[in-house]
């Protein structure tokens, strides 16, 4: 009988033993797989293609931009990047691309609107009394003797913008949203290309059913098209979109042919 015992007690044990050890080495997977999933090196901020996906926010900051020439009179060393810059809210956007990498949209937009909501604060103060330095370490803006591609913070700004608009549009199904934030976009970046005008359009095609509320619906559905075309139209010369001047260009023929400019459309 106690044999019988001893024998099932090694049994109980061995097998005790064996489930530990693979529910070891399934947490050392799953570990490295978060690791590879989270892992981030940007080096420079793209600014006029970019490919993202789309997160709604309710980040609406000025839309005239104060901010100077030079550098900012911050406490930091002025960053050459912003996979190296230290402030508070370069960190929040490099967190933002972490989680949007990662899947996890709510996060990635409430980061995005953290990094673009402080950046926003240090560009409304005076660089001479600025109480927000410590948020970035990026430079205000690039000087004519600077030929470096370093981001600068409107730059910086301007791409976190752009990220809200593609979550707004994609994960939150807010168009209007993502209207107002790939305008806002437009207005600060230094250097504007096609992606935000190509967001513009097709924000502004996706959300048109929202304007017809008390009025004429084939006034506001013509009006608002004919503003997606004008937005398409500066992206086109502008160049490059969400994905290439081609896709720009085929959204524009489709806009004016549902505006029954079909000979346009085919040029």
């Amino acid at each position: 009988m106690n044999n019988n015992n001893n024998h099932t007690s090694r049994k109980q044990r061995q097998w005790h033993n064996a489930s530990t050890s693979l529910i070891c080495i399934a947490l050392i997977f799953f570990i490295d797989g978060i690791h590879e999933t989270l892992a981030f090196s940007l080096t420079s901020i793209p600014r006029s293609r970019t490919t993202t996906t789309r997160a709604s926010n309710n980040f609406v900051p000025s839309t005239k931009i104060r901010g100077g020439t030079g550098t900012p009179t911050s406490l930091h060393a002025v960053s050459s990047s912003i996979s190296t810059a230290t402030g508070e809210a370069d960190r929040a956007f490099r967190l933002g691309i972490q989680l949007e990498k990662a899947g996890l949209a709510r996060a990635a937009s409430a980061a995005f609107h953290e990094a673009a909501t402080l950046y926003q604060c240090f560009l409304d103060q005076s660089p001479s009394t600025n109480s927000f330095q410590h948020v970035t370490s990026l430079a205000l803006s690039n000087t004519d003797e600077d030929t470096s591609d370093s981001p600068t913070v409107l730059a910086v700004l301007a791409y976190a913008c752009i990220r809200l608009a593609h979550l707004s549009h994609d994960a939150f199904g807010d168009s209007r949203a993502s209207t107002r934030l790939y305008k806002l976009a437009a207005s600060v970046d230094p250097n504007p290309g096609g992606v935000a005008y190509h967001g513009i359009g097709s924000s502004i095609e996706a959300s048109i059913t929202h304007s017809f509320i008390g009025q004429d619906e084939r006034v506001v559905w013509r009006g608002e098209m004919e503003k997606a075309v004008m937005a398409y139209r500066e992206a086109s010369e502008l160049g490059g979109g969400l994905g290439s001047n081609c896709e720009v260009l085929f959204h524009l023929a489709v806009a004016l042919e549902r505006l029954e400019e079909v000979e346009e459309s085919e040029r």
